[in-house]
């Protein structure tokens, strides 16, 4: 959905973005204790009473050198640059 509100969380492996997006949206990612399960980008909706906005949950990113990085982490790092309303960094 082009224009309604994107939020995309970012964040290294297990730190609960699946289970945020899963528990706030209508998103069903998998969700797991090994790294790397969320291996595609997954946007779930958000209704609120006066609005509605998307959610998406990313594949983890590690502290590391770009050349070292995998795929799914260059999705991520693509899709929290070009895509987002709103970016938030989950920590644990």
């Amino acid at each position: 959905e082009p224009l309604q509100p994107l939020v995309v969380l970012v964040g290294m492996p297990n730190v609960g973005k699946s289970s945020i997006v899963r528990t706030v949206s209508t998103g069903t990612p998998e969700v797991n204790d090994y790294p790397f399960t969320t291996r595609r980008l997954l946007v779930g909706h958000v209704q609120q009473p006066a609005d509605r906005y998307q959610v998406m949950d990313t594949p983890g990113v590690l502290a590391r050198a770009a050349e070292e990085r995998n795929p799914m982490e260059g999705l991520t790092l693509a899709a929290a640059e070009l895509l987002p309303s709103a970016l938030v960094f989950v920590m644990d």
